[in-house]
C-alpha cells in the first residue's frame, strides 16, 4: 500500500500486520483497535494525536522492509 490514499478511512478493527503504508496519506483516519504489528509507516505524515495512539500500540519490524515500526512512526522513547 506505497502511496495509498487513506485519508478519511474507518479502519476500525482492521489487521495490517506487516503491511507497507510508507508514504501513505492518512490525514483524518480512524485507527481504534486496529493491529499495526510489523508496519513499516515510513514517510507517512501523521496528526500528533494520531501519532500518539499508534505509538501505544505499535510493535516489531517489518519483515520485508527491515524497518521498526516505533522507529517508522518517530515515537518518543
Amino acid at each position: 500500500m506505497t502511496l495509498a490514499d487513506l485519508e478519511s478511512g474507518n479502519f476500525e478493527d482492521a489487521d495490517f500486520t506487516d503491511a507497507i503504508l510508507a508514504g501513505a496519506f492518512v490525514n483524518n483516519a480512524q485507527f481504534k483497535n486496529v493491529n499495526i504489528t510489523n508496519t513499516d509507516w515510513s514517510d507517512v505524515v501523521l496528526r500528533k494525536d494520531q501519532q500518539m495512539f499508534l505509538c501505544k500500540i505499535a510493535n516489531g519490524t517489518n519483515p520485508t522492509t527491515g524497518v521498526d515500526t516505533r522507529e517508522s512512526l518517530i515515537c518518543p522513547n
